[in-house]
């Protein structure tokens, strides 16, 4: 991905353990999606990795993640049942790698959501970052809370 022909790799963790207290069970459900390099002996390392990028409470929502020649795209899903149920959103975020920072970069999103009356195509939203562009483990889901 960092076009230094080695393979690397996204890692993509949920953390499900449980958690006891005051007589009931509670699913942390915290996320953690790492990009993963090949150095040159051939080791691999967490070049950068982020807990803000995705929310959820009782689902995976990061859906897929593509290759692409300038980065890689992350696919997120926001169903609404297992979410927020009046903000069901599906989100195409695309990070490209910047040489001169060596990381990656947003560099564009793309957001799809219902129409108000739930009648009809979804409707869609689209940011691009040229200019101060943030970095993968600063970058969040703009839903996020």
């Amino acid at each position: 991905m960092n076009k230094d022909g080695k393979i690397d790799a996204i890692l993509y963790a949920v953390d499900t353990v449980n958690q006891h207290n005051e007589g009931y069970e509670k699913k942390l459900n915290k996320s953690l999606i790492a990009i993963v390099l090949k150095n040159k002996f051939e080791n691999y390392y967490i070049h950068s990795f982020s807990k803000k990028i995705i929310e959820h409470s009782n689902n995976s929502p990061l859906t897929k993640v593509l290759i692409n020649p300038n980065g890689f795209r992350l696919n997120i899903y926001y169903s609404g049942y297992y979410n927020d149920e009046d903000n069901p959103r599906q989100y195409f975020m695309d990070y490209r790698y910047d040489s001169k920072k060596h990381d990656f970069v947003i560099s564009h999103i793309t957001e799809f959501f219902p129409p108000t009356n739930y009648s009809g195509s979804w409707e869609k939203k689209e940011y691009s970052y040229k200019k101060n562009q943030i970095s993968f483990k600063n970058s969040y889901h703009s839903d996020w809370r």
